[in-house]
């Protein structure tokens, strides 16, 4: 009976602690979802991992192999929003995960007959079209695809750019047809117009690098789209099948917006830099030039020009600690209610902070700009 006490408690102990992991990582995932901005008709919730992620076995398997440490903002708001069908606008900086953020759910898919069975009878064209901005950049993508494909057999990828020459001599091979293919704009122009391929089976479009390949291929980018929607209405409209544009890119720009605004209906945009945010929702930044010693007298001269009330919450970044620490007593000694989190402090003190957040005015370290929900500044 003892032993069997000794056990029970043990088992107990034992789910207790991995309760207690498993909060300590979804709070630390939490934190850093702060930096994330999300728009959209009911936007779905991030994975935490990969085995949340409702991914195919070979997905997650293929995923797990890589040993990377957890997932990327990038992969972890954008992989349930793919796979759900919406068309998805994600922009993040540059090696965010974004490539396997739209390839793993994308492959995901492909790997189950259901989704597609309705269109494969459509020829022998593309399921998933990836549009790079250059042709570097289309064999990157083409590595990344082939080690997620892995060793399957009924899965067939094709890498093809360069010019006419090269596009001949792959003639066959694109005629004899692929699930994945992988290409650059102009490329892909002139493959169509040559015969060798068709959208007869085009379900997904990716734009890779959007802000620049947007910019650059506009003209061949709207040919593409203008020949799809004469494609889905007159051999695809009663199929059910998905038809999903994707764009991932790292930077906001005039290009990702029209295109956004005149080709995907209901999009979900997903920006996971807050400075990219800020261009997005173009926010006024307004620069004051000043000597280093007069940089507290000017940060207060702006100061006053700010109601100190809750409902405008102030954020003052530094890099300095001592810089932090001078202004914290110098608002302190004017009666101004103000909070400091400095690169020193330990996460307790700052996880105190962050849960009196919002207050008028806050001035922290760049390092603990995860901590505080941002959402709230107005």
């Amino acid at each position: 009976m003892t032993e069997m006490l000794g056990n029970r408690i043990l088992h107990r102990l034992q789910n207790a602690a991995k309760r207690s992991q498993t909060h300590t990582d979804n709070g630390g995932f939490s934190e850093r979802c702060h930096d994330v901005m999300i728009h959209g008709f009911r936007p779905p919730k991030p994975v935490y991992n990969v085995k949340n992620s409702k991914l195919t076995e070979h997905i997650q398997v293929a995923f797990a192999s890589r040993q990377f440490a957890e997932l990327t903002l990038a992969q972890a708001f954008s992989w349930p929003a793919v796979t759900r069908g919406r068309h998805v606008v994600t922009i993040s900086p540059q090696d965010s995960g974004k490539t396997l953020a739209y390839l793993c759910p994308l492959v995901s898919a492909l790997c189950d007959p259901k989704v597609y069975h309705q269109v494969a009878r459509n020829g022998k064209g593309p399921y998933l079209i990836v549009l790079s901005f250059t042709w570097k950049r289309a064999r990157d993508v083409y590595d990344e695809v082939m080690r997620v494909i892995g060793g399957r057999h009924d899965m067939k990828a094709t890498l093809i750019h360069g010019g006419a020459q090269m596009e001949e001599k792959m003639a066959c091979e694109l005629i004899n047809g692929c699930e994945i293919l992988i290409s650059t704009p102009p490329c892909l122009t002139r493959i169509l117009a040559a015969g060798y391929i068709d959208l007869r089976r085009l379900c997904n479009l990716v734009v890779d690098d959007a802000d620049q390949t947007l910019a650059t291929f506009r003209s061949d980018i709207g040919k593409l789209l203008q020949d799809y929607s004469l494609v889905i209405k007159n051999e695809m409209k009663n199929l059910s099948c998905p038809r999903q544009i994707l764009c991932f890119g790292a930077q906001w720009n005039s290009s990702l917006s029209a295109f956004m605004k005149s080709n995907l209906i209901d999009p979900i945009l997903i920006i996971t830099s807050l400075f990219e945010a800020s261009v997005y929702g173009k926010v006024k930044q307004v620069t004051h030039m000043c000597k280093s010693h007069e940089r507290m007298k000017t940060t207060l001269g702006i100061l006053e020009n700010i109601p100190e009330d809750s409902s405008h919450p102030v954020i003052i970044f530094s890099s300095v600690k001592k810089d932090i620490i001078q202004l914290h007593k110098t608002m302190l000694s004017q009666s101004r209610s103000c909070l400091m989190v400095h690169q020193d402090m330990d996460h307790f003190e700052v996880r105190n902070i962050a849960q009196q957040w919002p207050v008028p005015l806050l001035i922290q370290s760049e390092a603990y700009s995860s901590f505080i929900d941002n959402s709230k500044l107005s």
